[in-house]
């Protein structure tokens, strides 16, 4: 056991820092990405690539949580080593995936073929710009249906125990991409030729891992077989998946929603005010995500072999470490923010401080939440964590639609917060219930963990 434990500490960690640091990568390289496309591609083309993007990113449903799924069904069946139903998960993930993805690359097909159609990006008083589009859609429709076909890669990365691999891929595919925007900057580059080179390396790396997941040491688990596709592995993957599907789609709600309210009661020009304090605190508050859900397989590892004082141990560090960062970050971001913002976005972005005090607030709250939702994972209590991201959505819409006239822009992120904070006593509640002697909870909290568990 003790031996199990520190192999299982050192891959956590391993792919924790591979995550941390592929996230601040990935940030890091966006303003060289930025500027770089609006040289090339010019604002209007940078604005095309990126509002056919925005589309394209929709289909991303049709996952339905089946990449979800496959982490902790994988994991689960490696710790029990029981390999021919690690296999067999794999190989029904690996063949799920194309199939939802062909009909993402008719359409990008269709959207090609019939140009007009892209009136919905705005260019239907612009058709001198539809054979563009239509190359656009077609390319990057097609790179995500190519992706999107091999999205059981990064599960089974991480189900293994090696999330590693897919978050050094992540930062390899950003750096390709700088590089090929180097390439051509200074040149007369086509939007065709511009698309093609943001679109295709990500594909390309994913390729790479599958590739190498198939041919090394694990090829006798991650190699698929369409003999071994399973109606017993859809279900087993779904049963973690189809809760972890509502809990992204009540993401999508909670992000799609705050402009539109507070363009709808404040006007537009509070809405950048809103996004660019978001995004300033989004970058730490991520890097915080990355780092949690590294440990998910972990913790469903000890769980499937009932190491509980691993478990105990691990999710009191973790929870101590993404907090203690995302308060410093939050402390930091109100302290300098209205300056920062001053400089980076200008006057119009400019937040007031109880807003950022606010947004310091939601954080803390949601990394909070966040990090005990990863544990939830693990211990298989992925209903409970729906039926709780369902209410803080539901915190999110009601809460900013009653008090935005009178909060202003920080309504959403006061009621959000709030919506986060309970969802986080609740879930530490659950977790403390489901593993022996976890971490000091409230009892009328651990009463209600009981039902719901």
């Amino acid at each position: 056991m003790t031996d199990r434990a520190a192999w299982r500490s050192a891959k956590a960690l391993q792919s924790a820092t591979a995550a941390v640091a592929s996230t601040a990568a990935v940030f890091g390289l966006r303003f060289l990405i930025i500027p770089l496309s609006i040289r090339i591609a010019g604002p209007e083309g940078y604005g095309l690539w990126l509002t056919a993007g925005s589309l394209i990113a929709w289909a991303g449903l049709a996952d339905m949580g089946i990449g979800s799924g496959l982490v902790q069904s994988v994991a689960t069946a490696c710790a029990a080593e029981d390999w021919p139903a690690a296999r067999r998960h794999v190989s029904t993930a690996a063949f799920t995936f194309p199939l939802l993805a062909l009909p993402l690359a008719l359409a990008a097909l269709w959207f090609w073929r019939h140009p007009g159609a892209l009136a919905v990006l705005g260019l239907a008083n612009k058709p001198g710009l539809w054979s563009q589009a239509g190359a656009i859609v077609l390319i990057s429709g097609l790179a995500f249906a190519t992706s999107f076909a091999l999205n059981w890669v990064s599960p089974v990365c991480a189900g293994l125990q090696e999330g590693y691999r897919a978050s050094t891929a992540s930062a390899l595919a950003g750096v390709a991409t700088v590089a090929c925007l180097f390439a051509m900057r200074g040149h007369h580059v086509t939007l065709t030729q511009f698309a093609l080179a943001c679109a295709l390396p990500q594909a390309a790396c994913t390729a790479l891992v599958a590739l190498g997941l198939m041919a090394g040491r694990h090829r006798m688990v991650a190699r698929p077989s369409l003999a071994l596709w399973s109606r017993r592995s859809v279900r087993a993957i779904m049963d973690q998946g189809a809760p972890l599907f509502l809990i992204q789609v009540s993401d999508l709600a909670i992000l799609n929603t705050a402009n539109l309210f507070i363009a709808h009661f404040l006007g537009l020009a509070e809405v950048a005010r809103y996004s660019v304090t978001l995004a300033l605190f989004s970058t730490a508050s991520r890097i915080c995500y990355a780092a949690s859900c590294a440990y998910w397989p972990a913790y469903a590892d000890a769980f499937a072999r009932q190491d509980w004082d691993w478990l105990r141990s691990a999710a009191r560090r973790n929870l101590a470490l993404a907090a203690s960062a995302m308060a410093l970050a939050g402390a930091c971001f109100v302290l300098i923010g209205r300056p920062f913002i001053l400089w980076w976005a200008g006057r119009a972005a400019r937040p007031t401080l109880f807003l950022l005090v606010v947004m310091a607030f939601y954080f803390l709250a949601a990394t909070c939440s966040t990090t005990t939702g990863a544990l939830l994972n693990g211990l298989g209590l992925a209903r409970v964590r729906a039926f709780l991201r369902l209410a803080v959505a539901s915190a999110h819409l009601a809460g900013g639609w009653l008090l935005l006239p009178r909060f202003g822009p920080a309504a959403i992120p006061l009621a959000g917060g709030v919506g986060y904070l309970v969802d986080f006593l609740v879930s530490l509640a659950c977790a403390n219930a489901r593993i022996p002697g976890a971490m000091p909870a409230d009892p009328r909290l651990r009463t209600y963990a009981n039902e719901s568990a």
